[in-house]
């Protein structure tokens, strides 16, 4: 959570939005994706099987670097199996330290460091009569100083200095001048001031055409990230050319084919295609194909991993074309048995409580659906319910002799006393005494 208000974790979509919070898991492995305006506070469980916890932090900075922290041993087997871990990940933060369960620890490294500047992507041309039109995607970051274009002719270039320098600035397109039958090579550089990046190549012969287009919504706003497949020839003799995915205006691009008869297909996660295998016969020397895109609602779902049947469990979501006014239902599955957690709940909280009433030592499946449609579901997370025993003073969710070690403190506190713990008088007699203390150590020699 942030020292500003409770942060909801979400699945990553697309893009990640810099002001929002997420959570990746991967096994043993936890990330955290936080906005930098805020100190944050991430409860900490180790496995007891696992001898510690380290906590990585790269930190993006102004000057377009990173600031690497590295914090060894933050819980290992002689602590506690949980803590709470205070960090701040501003740029502005000149503190490195971390607070654990209250107690500052200098990160074991600290370093700020250089990256090489990330290439263009998306890299597309169009090869109309003499002319060719590049288009690209400047890399994210603060580091890009200027794009270089270098172009040569019937072989590609070596290096930056390698042929004619053809465009230098910070626009991602670039109209090039071409003779007829002429096939040109094009490297495009990303530079910074430290740094260059690997080229994004491609080449174009003036000679062959050009099959290109948009993909778009009903409101004509190009729709990124659709993998369209080129495919030579029909029937049975179909062979795949090229795939590529359209940029972020919506446009993709197969240059340097022979006329014809070709096949385009169409393919998102959160959009369906009407044509979606849409057959073209290629017969000018540049010619452009459209595609309307229309929107699939489509939720994601985040649990975590492992929890206790006692406990409250924070069940995150998001979605893509769902509206804020719509309401989703929550369930979960064990064995064949689906049992409902919550109903019309407003898509835009994001997040639900749930009480867990589920039976324990057990897996459950959670899914989250739209109550209006609930082909709108999304996939099942699965994750194990652990029977907490009624005994687990420690809180680690494990009975243990920690347990009674706890109940022990609290040795003949009676009613009103400042050191009286109603959760050790458990047979409520007033007194915490040996028969209270004995419940848990009977209860663990049965475990």
């Amino acid at each position: 959570m942030s020292d500003q208000s409770t942060v909801v974790l979400q699945p990553i979509l697309d893009e990640p939005d810099t002001m929002q919070a997420y959570l990746k898991n991967a096994e043993l492995v936890t990330e955290f994706i936080l906005p930098l305006t805020d100190t944050y506070s991430i409860q900490v469980e180790k496995y007891p099987q696992y001898p510690e916890v380290e906590v990585y932090v790269t930190i993006p900075q102004t000057n377009g670097k990173v600031l690497v922290l590295n914090y060894e041993d933050v819980l290992t087997q002689s602590d506690e199996d949980s803590a709470t871990v205070q960090l701040t990940v501003g740029q502005e933060n000149e503190n490195a330290n971390i607070s654990i369960n209250g107690v500052a620890q200098a990160p074991t490294y600290a370093e700020e460091s250089s990256f090489v500047v990330a290439q263009v992507s998306a890299l597309k041309a169009i090869v109309n009569g003499r002319v060719v039109s590049l288009s690209w995607q400047n890399p994210q970051g603060s580091n890009l100083k200027e794009v270089v274009v270098t172009r040569t002719v019937n072989s590609l270039p070596t290096s930056i200095d390698d042929g004619v320098r053809v465009f230098t600035g910070l626009e991602s397109e670039f109209i090039d001048s071409a003779s007829a039958n002429t096939r040109y090579y094009y490297n495009v550089y990303s530079v910074a001031d430290d740094s260059t990046s690997e080229p994004n190549s491609i080449y174009v012969d003036t000679h062959q055409a050009t099959l290109h287009g948009k993909v778009a919504d009903a409101s004509e706003m190009g729709i990124a990230s659709v993998e369209v497949v080129l495919t030579n020839g029909v029937g049975l003799s179909q062979v795949e050319i090229a795939r590529q995915l359209t940029d972020s205006n919506g446009v993709f691009s197969f240059a340097n084919l022979a006329k014809g008869l070709y096949k385009l297909s169409y393919s998102h996660a959160s959009y369906r295609f009407d044509v979606s295998d849409d057959a073209v016969n290629l017969t000018e020397p540049s010619q452009q194909v459209n595609q309307l895109g229309v929107a699939v609602p489509v939720l994601l779902i985040n649990v975590e991993n492992a929890i206790g049947s006692e406990q409250q469990v924070s069940i995150n979501w998001s979605g893509l074309h769902i509206a804020d006014s719509d309401t989703v239902d929550i369930v979960y599955q064990v064995g064949e048995e689906t049992t409902e957690i919550a109903t019309g709940v407003a898509f835009s909280q994001g997040r639900y409580l749930w009480d867990v009433s589920a039976p324990g030592d057990t897996s459950v499946s959670v899914q989250i659906m739209l109550s209006e449609d609930k082909t709108v579901i999304s996939e099942q997370q699965v994750f194990v319910l652990k029977e907490v025993s009624p005994f687990d003073f420690s809180g680690d969710s494990v009975l243990s002799a920690d347990d009674v070690t706890t109940i022990v403190t609290g040795w003949s506190a009676t009613t009103g006393d400042t050191q009286f713990d109603p959760r050790f008088d458990l047979n409520e007699d007033g007194e915490i005494d040996l028969k209270d203390i004995m419940q848990v150590v009977a209860a663990l020699n049965q475990e």
